[in-house]
């Protein structure tokens, strides 16, 4: 069984939550979002080692405040982050164990990922290398001008919903990171880096409860599913 090491980036500034304190640190059903996330993959025996990385400004609130419990979860490196979630990630892939052949990337604030797609995620990356948790797309997608006029209709066929965990061969990773700079545009996910190096990426299905927590109505939703 290969080993494999998770990386929570946390270091995001969250703007559009509004909340005082950082989205990350914000209470769902009576502790941090991220720990719940990091609940998900605690009994998880093919990841052994784990990174979070929270900007560097929140470095000590974090470990004074959650280190317990962080202990507890078997987080292994509590790293500072950059300016950037590609800085971040960066950083932990640094500090992965050379005897890990995985790592799993996976949003701090996507509390509800199903174990199963996790599991599925990590036996199709040691297959073919790289593996993206997502759902196919249900609703009609549009295709609108910049003043919000509706431009085309996108058939939906074979079209996804990114979403995380992503996970790779560690070696491949490294290198989708170490071209990022030949890489043009805005970067929106890990995978999209071993795209560009023409290494295929495998889709798994996902779960449509596994949401990305960015707005206070989002949280909320959250919080409805966690009781459920």
């Amino acid at each position: 069984m290969m080993k494999a090491a998770l990386i929570i980036p946390a270091a995001g500034r969250g703007t559009r939550f509004g909340a005082e304190i950082k989205k990350p640190y914000v209470e769902l059903g009576g502790r941090a979002i991220f720990l719940r996330t990091l609940d998900r993959f605690a009994g998880i025996e093919e990841i052994s080692f784990r990174i979070v990385v929270v900007s560097a400004e929140d470095l000590e609130f974090v470990r004074t405040t959650f280190g317990a419990e962080l202990e507890r979860l078997g987080v292994d490196r509590i790293l500072p982050g950059g300016r950037e979630r590609y800085d971040s990630v960066s950083a932990a892939l640094a500090a992965v164990p050379a005897d890990c052949d995985l790592v799993a990337i996976h949003d701090a604030v996507r509390p509800l990922v199903p174990v199963a797609a996790v599991r599925e995620a990590l036996e199709v990356a040691e297959r073919i290398g790289a593996a993206c948790v997502g759902m196919p797309l249900v609703e009609t997608v549009k295709r609108a001008t910049s003043a919000g006029i509706i431009e085309a209709t996108v058939p939906r066929e074979r079209l996804w919903g990114a979403q995380t965990p992503q996970v790779f061969r560690t070696e491949l990773i490294r290198l989708a990171y170490g071209r990022r700079e030949k890489i043009a545009g805005a970067l929106t996910d890990d995978a999209q880096l071993v795209e560009a190096l023409g290494h295929p990426v495998a889709l798994v299905t996902g779960s449509r409860e596994n949401i990305k927590i960015t707005t206070p109505e989002d949280l909320r939703l959250a919080e409805a599913l966690l009781d459920k």
